[in-house]
This record gives structure tokens, C-alpha cells and sequence, in this order.
């Protein structure tokens, strides 16, 4: 994926403490290209942990190929003897392949509602070539798209602002009416002391 080894050292025991201690230099930045899924599986396969690695190299394969295939590759003798017969050909024409797959993955992703994703994978395209036209335009659809719903969502907290304001305005009158009307009248009490105590003589 770089076009180096992970652990290096100026001697062996430096690159063993190395290998020891996980310590290797990411691989996208070594190489831009390297996209965050193919970083998290060399992460996987070179943890220091050995219970954190994968645990059988069928279980790697199947990471390698689930990966290969979102970029619209297969893994077989024929892809790699199509990559011997005419190195350069075929670089030009897998960023082609790659671009093309990522972008109608991107599609996908934005049709499904998962925008997030979508531009992640329409970034991996630019990444390989930057003015791609089906990338460019999409993502610019899912920025206004974005911006759009940004404002719907503004708008919207602003109505149930309004929302709540008026349910405010109208119970906290309601609530000091009440509080008025269980509020003792002046001179309510001494009256009522006062028919009490003539009750009582006339009893």
C-alpha cells in the first residue's frame, strides 16, 4: 500500500522494539491514497496485541476481498497477470475502475440517505482524480443538499421556539388566575372570626 515496510530501524534491535511497541508510522501519511478502511485493516493485522490481530488468515482474506470488491476488484491471478504484462496500463486503467465503482457506490449511499458516507467515498474518488466529473457533481448535490436541510432544521427550531414561547404565554397567565382566586380577600378572614364568635354567643 506504500511501497515500504512498517517498522524500520538503523538496527535490528531497534526495529524488534519497534515491532515490540506497535510503532509505525500511519499509512495514509505515507501515501495519501491509503483510505481509512485499508488503514483500519494494516492497524488490525499489525496490533501489538496478538489477541487483537486477526485470528486466522481466512478471516484476513475476507477483509482484503470485502475491501477490494467496494472498489470494484476482483482478487484473482488475472488482475495481477494483467498488472505484470503492462504495469503502467494498468494503473491508469484501475484508478478508472475505482473511481468509477466509488462513485456509483456514492450514489448509492446518497439515494439511501446516508450522506456522511456518500462523501466519503465520493473523497476517495477525488483523491485519485481530483477534477473526476460524476464526483464532483454529486458532491456538490449533496452540499446544497446539506445546506438545504440545515436551513429546514434552523427553520424548524425556530418554530418550536415560537411553539413553546406561546404555550408559556398562555399558562403562566392561567396559573396566576388561579393563585388569585385561592388568594385570602382583605378583611376575609376577620369576618369570618367575626360570624364565628356570633354563632358562638348566640349558642
Amino acid at each position: 500500500a506504500t511501497g515500504q515496510l512498517p517498522f524500520f530501524g538503523r538496527n535490528p534491535h531497534e526495529v524488534l522494539n519497534r515491532i515490540a511497541d506497535g510503532d509505525y508510522p500511519p499509512a495514509a501519511t505515507i501515501c495519501p491514497l491509503v483510505d481509512r478502511e485499508l488503514e483500519d485493516i494494516i492497524a488490525l493485522s499489525l496490533a501489538s496485541d496478538p489477541d487483537e490481530r486477526y485470528q486466522s488468515v481466512e478471516t484476513f482474506g475476507r477483509e482484503l476481498a470485502a475491501y477490494l470488491d467496494e472498489v470494484g476488484v476482483e482478487p484473482t491471478n488475472a488482475e495481477l497477470g494483467r498488472y505484470f504484462r503492462d504495469p503502467k496500463g494498468y494503473v491508469v486503467e484501475l484508478d478508472e475502475r475505482v473511481c468509477r465503482a466509488l462513485t456509483e457506490r456514492a450514489q448509492a449511499a446518497a439515494d439511501a440517505g446516508q450522506t456522511a458516507r456518500a462523501i466519503r467515498l465520493l473523497g476517495r474518488v477525488l483523491e485519485l482524480d481530483g477534477h473526476h466529473p460524476g464526483a464532483t457533481e454529486l458532491l456538490t448535490r449533496l452540499r446544497q443538499r446539506e445546506r438545504r436541510n440545515r436551513r429546514l432544521l434552523m427553520a424548524g427550531a425556530g418554530v418550536l421556539t415560537l411553539g413553546l414561547v406561546w404555550l408559556v404565554a398562555q399558562l403562566v397567565p392561567a396559573e396566576a388566575e388561579r393563585s388569585e382566586d385561592h388568594r385570602p380577600r382583605p378583611g376575609g378572614s376577620a369576618a369570618a372570626g367575626a360570624a364565628t364568635d356570633g354563632d358562638s354567643e348566640a349558642g
